[in-house]
C-alpha cells in the first residue's frame, strides 16, 4: 500500500483486528511489517531521501512494528502512518526554509533523535550564532510524537543571551512538531529571520 506516492507500507492484513480463526485458538504473533521510501524513484517530481526523512521512516517503522497486531484495527495502523508522515513532511518543509537563513545540517544524535543546526551570520553586528532544533521521537496514541528543543549559541561577536534566544524560538515554534497543513506555530525559518532582525536592532544600541 502506497501513501502520497512517497512511502510504501507492506503488512499482512489477516494479522490485524479482527482476528482470523487461527489467531483465536493460538497465541497472537506479530507478522513482519515494513515501511519504505519510494519518493526518489517515482516518475513525476522525484524527491531524494534526505537524512530527516530517513530518520522519520525509522521512527515510524519502529512504532508500527511495536503495535500488538491482533489488537490493532487496520485503520489505526494506517492513521498512525499517515499522521506521523505528515509530521515528517512538516519538518522537511521547515528545514528547507531554514536553509535560506544560513548553512544548515542535519545529524542523527541517537536512534530516536536528530539535531538540525543553522549557522546564522549577522553581518551588521559582526556576529555568528548557531541555531539548533533538537527533535526527539516517541510513540504516542496516534503514531509518533516529536518534541522540539530549540537552542542558540554565540560562536563569535556580540554576547547575546543564549537562553533568551532559545526561549524566543520556543515561543515562536512550539515544543512539538505539528502535522503539515495543520500548523499553528511559525515556520522555523520565519522565526529565525525574526530573531535575526531583533538581534541586529539590539546589537546596534
Amino acid at each position: 500500500m502506497t501513501y502520497l506516492k512517497e512511502i510504501e507500507l507492506v503488512f499482512d492484513p489477516s494479522s490485524f483486528l479482527p482476528n482470523n480463526a487461527n489467531v483465536l485458538t493460538e497465541p497472537p504473533v506479530n507478522t513482519r511489517i515494513d515501511l519504505w521510501y519510494i519518493g526518489a524513484v517515482r516518475e513525476h517530481n522525484p524527491e531524494p531521501l534526505t537524512p530527516e526523512k530517513e530518520f522519520f521512516l525509522q521512527c515510524i517503522r519502529d512504532h508500527i512494528r511495536g503495535l500488538p497486531q491482533a489488537e490493532t484495527p487496520i485503520k489505526d495502523l494506517l492513521r498512525a502512518v499517515s499522521v506521523s508522515w505528515h509530521k515528517a513532511k512538516a519538518v522537511t518543509d521547515d528545514i528547507r526554509l531554514l536553509k535560506h537563513c544560513g548553512s544548515t545540517e542535519t545529524a542523527k544524535t541517537s536512534d530516536d533523535s536528530i539535531k538540525i543546526t543553522t549557522n546564522l551570520l549577522i553581518k551588521p553586528v559582526q556576529t555568528k550564532v548557531e541555531i539548533s532544533f533538537h527533535l526527539t521521537c516517541q510513540s504516542s496514541e496516534n503514531g509518533i510524537g516529536v518534541q522540539i528543543e530549540p537552542g542558540a549559541k554565540v560562536i563569535y561577536g556580540e554576547r547575546f543571551k543564549e537562553p533568551s534566544m532559545g526561549d524566543f524560538l520556543l515561543n515562536r515554534c512550539g515544543d512539538s512538531v505539528e502535522e503539515k497543513d495543520q500548523k499553528t506555530k511559525m515556520f522555523w525559518g520565519d522565526a529565525v529571520a525574526e530573531l535575526k532582525k531583533k538581534l541586529i536592532a539590539r546589537g546596534r544600541k
